[in-house]
């Protein structure tokens, strides 16, 4: 009997502080996912606006992900430190204006130390300014589906309409995973030395909650403390939110509590995913074009066909598109997808909408809906193509408040030769 008592109080315990302070706390949201599964485990206020922190990080570090997979960048390439971000707050490296300091640092920096400094040092370093990469963060936010996340700045510090959700933050956490398996690991790192001192990663669960393998913590006085998690068990997969944390010991037992109790309702598997060979997929967003005859275009197909995926989400069909008329090299210029449907009277319905808006940027753009297929499925991508930065931005932000989303895409290195859509 007392052992039955004991087990009970501690059960209600539990439950008690996964619930203690909720109802009173504004700044307050979680969720749990089934990686493997999508299915919602555990949601509080998961679509409320929250402020992300240094959780915005985790999207800086995807746009950098996307530039090393793209080959525009390197871990080793040198950004130059502005006085811009050397004046950050901290938490910071304390980086001077007017050194360099190599992408690898600066990942490192921001997934420990959370370094505010090295965040803007990315940012202006890919987008040439800190406002035009943070452009680009809210872009790609929509195009992954975080449909109420804005982004601001690079690093989380405070800015009244950078906001996002708990649900949009276990989406980015999980792109990150699944698109960038051979960068994701960086997120384990639990410490960096940089210039003799070492600095040791914020996120504690790395430590002691057992099959933790990222991902990242963040904390401003608006707020509260957040962290996002993912942790494997037993071939099962969880990603947790917590945000607005009253304390960073509270968010931490917090996140154990509701991923623990969540993890008897996750589905087990002993499938795995095997990662990319090539560079040929970049995300579903990469896309060069040329003009190419049928021999180049079979033996390019034969190659994409050799290293492309086999899971049920890769697009197997290939389709290239022919240079516009008007006579760009459209191959080292932007697009931007405005929608993906399972009709092609749907897609085409989407263009023409796209059409009537107008939009000065797409004046000489080259449209064109692409057909593929995803999951067995037929899948119709609207697109442009022709788009200078700022153009292809400029279209996305119009579009932001639309249920059917944008995705701005960077051109390809000009290397490249063939158009291909996985």
């Amino acid at each position: 009997m007392s052992v039955f008592l004991f087990i009970a109080v501690s059960l209600i315990g539990i439950g008690s502080f996964s619930t203690d302070g909720m109802a009173k706390n504004p700044k307050y949201a979680a969720f749990v996912m089934d990686a493997k599964t999508g299915r919602v485990l555990f949601s509080r206020h998961a679509n409320a606006l929250r402020y992300p922190a240094s959780l915005t990080k985790m999207m800086t570090l995807y746009v950098t992900f996307q530039e090393l997979e793209a080959g525009r960048i390197r871990k080793n390439t040198r950004f130059r430190v502005s006085r811009l971000a050397a004046g950050q707050a901290p938490s910071k490296l304390g980086l001077r204006a007017g050194q360099r300091i190599s992408v690898e640092k600066l990942i490192l920096a921001l997934v420990t130390k959370s370094a505010n400094d090295a965040a803007v040092v990315l940012a202006e370093g890919i987008s040439k300014t800190h406002s035009r990469f943070a452009r680009r963060m809210t872009t790609t936010a929509r195009g992954l589906g975080m449909k109420r996340t804005t982004f601001k700045n690079a690093n989380g510090l405070p800015n009244r309409k950078q906001r996002t959700t708990a649900r949009d933050m276990s989406t980015l956490a999980l792109r990150l995973i699944t698109d960038f398996p051979q960068y994701y690991p960086y997120f384990r790192v639990r410490a960096f030395t940089y210039a003799g001192r070492t600095y040791y990663s914020h996120n504690r669960l790395l430590r002691n909650y057992a099959g933790t393998d990222g991902i990242k913590t963040g904390y401003t006085r608006a707020s509260g403390f957040n962290l996002t998690s993912s942790v494997r068990r037993n071939g099962k997969h969880l990603i947790g939110v917590v945000l607005g944390g009253k304390t960073g010991k509270w968010r931490d037992q917090h996140m154990r509590t509701i991923l623990t109790r969540a993890f008897p309702k996750a589905k087990a598997s002993s499938v795995l995913v095997a990662k990319r060979k090539t560079r040929i997929k970049p995300a579903a967003l990469r896309k060069v074009v040329t003009t190419i005859n049928n021999r180049q275009r079979q033996k390019l197909t034969q190659l994409i066909a050799r290293n492309s995926l086999k899971t049920t989400t890769t697009t197997s069909v290939v389709k290239f598109v022919q240079p516009t008329s008007h006579g760009k090299d459209i191959s080292s210029l932007w697009q931007i997808q405005v929608g993906a449907f399972a009709l092609r009277r749907m897609a085409k319905d989407r263009l023409d909408f796209i059409l009537d808006k107008k939009f000065k940027p797409l004046k000489n753009a080259k449209s064109n809906i692409m057909q593929a297929k995803k999951n067995g499925r037929d899948l119709y991508r609207v697109r442009f193509a022709g788009l200078d930065e700022d153009g292809a931005e400029d279209v996305c932000m119009s579009l932001q408040d639309d249920a059917v989303g944008c995705y701005a895409m960077a051109p390809p290195q000009p290397r490249k030769q063939a158009l291909v859509s996985q």
